[in-house]
């Protein structure tokens, strides 16, 4: 989770695609609108809530805290991640 925020803050959208799950259905999931996203938000902070681990799926609740045009965009989230091939991908929003 702090790997992909980072990334997000970093304008690295390749990192993001890589690093999502293949069944996710996120809108956000070409280069061109992730790059949009992360021009337009400061990326303020990141808080990890919670975080669970059962064989490979791992559970992460977030509080990320974001400006768009000035206006707070801050978000909290309990998020999915499926480990493949030993690799951790974003796999779905669940709340």
């Amino acid at each position: 989770m702090r790997s992909r925020y980072a990334a997000y803050s970093s304008q690295l959208p390749d990192y993001i695609i890589s690093t999502t799950h293949p069944d996710n259905v996120s809108s956000l999931i070409n280069k061109q609108e992730i790059l949009r996203f992360c021009k337009n938000t400061e990326f303020i902070n990141l808080k990890i809530i919670d975080f669970s681990e059962h064989d490979d799926t791992a559970y992460v609740t977030f509080h990320a805290v974001l400006k768009q045009n000035g206006s707070d965009a801050s978000f909290t989230e309990k998020s999915s991640f499926k480990k493949v091939d030993g690799a951790w991908l974003y796999h779905a929003r669940l709340g």
